[in-house]
């Protein structure tokens, strides 16, 4: 029997579902598993996998829907997970296997991967630490060049994340400017997101993103992360990762965290917006607004620095 799997979301949800989605092919040897993912290379090399096929996939409902079981299961419109009671991974397994626990994500990466990262890490000589401070809608900046309105091209204008789940400028310069004395710091960013001077980024030799399985194949040569909600600290866990900070803020660790980390979350008012969810409420704006900037300071980096002296470097 044919089954087609939907896979949506932003890249951290699709790293973190990879598990319960490999668990639900491995209980059906008999049926055939494929799946529609927004970022397809996370299947590669699983062999429980028949086919994936991109999102955009031309012709997808008669090339692959229309001919399978369709499953499409939406675990942020579960009660269980807007109530706070489960973690993302928990919910999706209630809902594709039938009962509700935590199966770590799995992705697998090549040894050639691995030692194709080895070698990269081996170009540093201080200990790597990831920093990945903005989520995919937070961090921007936009250059104004019109020259018919008089404003200089090197103007630019930052932009906030509307999320409020992004580090602020000002503390990324610091946490960054902290951290360089003693360690590499990596930004991992979109060509698009801001980066504090002298900070080198995951970025290939033309300015795109490092591929997503490239990055994952670097973690286990890294000192450890530092990272919003987001990519990173999904991608550390799928790679066992020993050492991250994660800072939160307006969503929550028990619904999308792991509590190996440090997951330091503020105490400030929030308004909490769960994905999926309709919500029109107007105080949102006002209370949630530059929430990450207000929430971590100075004292907050302090606390960082004292939390990875007391890491163990990762060893090869």
């Amino acid at each position: 029997m044919k089954e087609v799997i939907m896979v949506s979301g932003g890249i951290g949800r699709e790293i973190a579902l990879t598990g319960v989605i490999t668990e639900y092919a491995k209980q059906n040897p008999d049926k055939e598993i494929n799946i529609i993912a927004g970022f397809p290379e996370l299947y590669l090399n699983n062999l429980y996998i028949n086919r994936v096929y991109p999102i955009n996939h031309q012709y997808i409902f008669e090339d692959v829907i229309k001919e399978s079981r369709f499953i499409d299961l939406e675990p942020y419109n579960d009660i269980d997970y807007y109530k706070n009671e489960k973690h993302l991974i928990e919910v999706y397994a209630k809902q594709l296997l039938g009962k509700s626990r935590f199966i770590n994500p799995e992705i697998y990466i090549s040894e050639n991967e691995l030692n194709t990262a080895k070698e990269f890490s081996k170009t540093f000589t201080k200990p790597i630490i990831l920093v990945q401070p903005f989520g995919s809608t937070g961090g921007q900046f936009t250059k104004k060049c019109s020259s018919d309105s008089g404003i200089n091209c090197e103007d630019i204008t930052l932009i906030e994340d509307s999320s409020n789940r992004s580090f602020g400028f000002d503390f990324t310069e610091k946490l960054c400017d902290a951290l360089k004395k003693d360690y590499e710091v990596i930004l991992i960013r979109t060509p698009n997101q801001y980066t504090p001077k002298d900070i080198p980024s995951l970025l290939q030799s033309n300015g795109q993103p490092m591929p997503i399985r490239q990055v994952m194949a670097i973690l286990p040569y890294v000192k450890g992360f530092i990272s919003c909600d987001s990519f990173l600290h999904h991608a550390a866990k799928t790679m066992n990762v020993k050492n991250g900070i994660v800072l939160w803020g307006t969503t929550k660790p028990s619904n999308l965290g792991y509590e190996e980390y440090n997951n330091i979350v503020h105490n400030l008012k929030y308004i909490w917006t769960p994905n999926r969810q309709p919500h029109n409420n107007p105080d949102v704006e006002k209370t949630n607004t530059k929430l990450m900037s207000r929430a971590y300071t100075e004292e907050t980096i302090k606390d960082i620095i004292n939390i990875i002296k007391n890491w163990d470097i990762i060893a090869e």
